[in-house]
């Protein structure tokens, strides 16, 4: 075994300490104690360690002979190895510009000598920790990539095939029309959660969307439509009363977040009342605020904000069924576009949800800016 390796006692975490002075190894290794540690005194060594070592950390300085340690986070950077790797630059250059240039070339973090020893250790700690759940989501997301293409075809035929048992069946009795039925419903409930999970998963990667001009009603009419087969079973009407407007947004998500919402108001109506759907620009931001308000039983006002969570699962008196999916898509979405979605409500009384719309600048040509909801340049903080 390698005489520089330290095997940990406690601590899981992989170390590599890459500094070309033996007293500040030293004093690392002493620090980091309970991890597992490996040291090289400079960069072309580090590079040549990274894939058989696979550390969680690299603790690197930045003057050294060879190469210095901003050349060594980009060429560490550049590998496929180092993905989830989180580097700490440990330096004695103080300056503002000298962070910056670590940071540009991949750092996650700095620390300037000298440091004090708990500080250090604090930092190694959370960023070990942050590395395994970033590799867990990583791992979590390719399970439902996964997920998504072994199953999206078996179950498009398995509704494909349903419906035209649904046709074939009409003679055969009302008991064989139910089954068939019951199938065709498990089928399509099974397709929207894979289709709601994939598109999570998709809006919570993004940091921009491609906003264009667009019609308020040309964006409501495919939101509001597929509620409307689910409303006439329920016996539930729904009213569209949007003023003309040209809205810049990403049309395809926002009505996506717009017929979850107004889905979500017809799931909880009961038979016989109305879900109005009403927009119209707020002349005090020039915001475009859309309301659908149902008459279902309404929200506990401690849910009132739980509700937009991911898999936020409750009782239907609370607002939620199922996987509890469709709000949290709907706020990021609104989020994705610098707006806003929240809900007003009374247990008994109903509930009314505000999606808040802010005017935008539509899209630049491809390659001339960022898209809308990218962060802004250093000029200002991100949104």
């Amino acid at each position: 075994m390698d005489p520089t390796i330290r095997q940990a006692s406690r601590e899981t975490g992989r170390i590599l300490v890459v500094d070309d002075d033996p007293r500040n190894i030293g004093v690392v290794k002493e620090i980091l104690e309970d991890f597992t540690v490996l040291a090289v005194r400079s960069g072309q060594e580090a590079l040549e360690k990274l894939r058989g070592f696979a550390p969680d950390i690299i603790l690197l300085d930045i003057m050294m002979p060879d190469m210095d340690g901003y050349e060594v986070c980009r060429r560490i950077r550049g590998t496929d190895c180092s993905r989830f790797t989180k580097i700490i630059f440990v330096s004695g250059k103080a300056y503002l510009d000298d962070r910056l240039t670590g940071y540009e070339a991949g750092a996650d973090d700095y620390l300037i000598k000298p440091f004090d020893g708990d500080e250090l250790l604090a930092k190694v700690r959370v960023f070990s920790r942050l590395k395994s759940v970033e590799e867990i989501l990583q791992i979590k997301s390719d399970f439902l990539a996964l997920i998504n293409h072994e199953t999206r075809t078996p179950l498009t035929g398995l509704l494909a095939l349903s419906e035209l048992l649904l046709q074939e069946t009409e003679a055969h009795g009302a008991e064989l029309q139910a089954l068939v039925r019951g199938v065709h419903a498990s089928a399509r409930r099974l397709m929207g959660l894979l289709e709601k999970t994939t598109l999570l998963c998709t809006v919570k990667t993004m940091s921009a969307v491609q906003a264009h001009p667009c019609p308020v009603a040309a964006l409501a009419e495919p939101a509001v439509a597929p509620a409307l087969e689910r409303a006439l079973e329920k016996g539930v009407q729904v009213a569209v009363e949007l003023s003309s407007h040209t809205l810049v947004c990403d049309a395809g998500l926002l009505s996506t977040a717009l017929g979850y919402v107004v889905d979500n108001a017809v799931k909880f109506s009961p038979p016989g009342s109305a879900v109005r759907v009403a927009g119209s620009l707020d002349p005090r931001d020039g915001s475009y605020r859309i309301e659908v308000s149902d008459r279902g039983k309404g929200i506990d006002p401690a849910w009132s904000e739980r509700i937009f969570g991911e898999l936020s699962v409750g009782d239907v008196r609370h607002h939620t069924e199922g996987q509890g999916l469709s709000l949290a898509i709907a706020r990021r979405i609104l989020a994705l576009h610098r707006g806003s979605i929240g809900v007003s409500s009374e247990e008994g009384k109903g509930a009314v949800f505000v999606l808040r719309i802010p005017p935008l600048e539509p899209a630049p040509p491809e390659g001339s800016g960022d898209p809308i909801g990218s962060a802004p340049g250093p000029r200002a903080a991100p949104a």
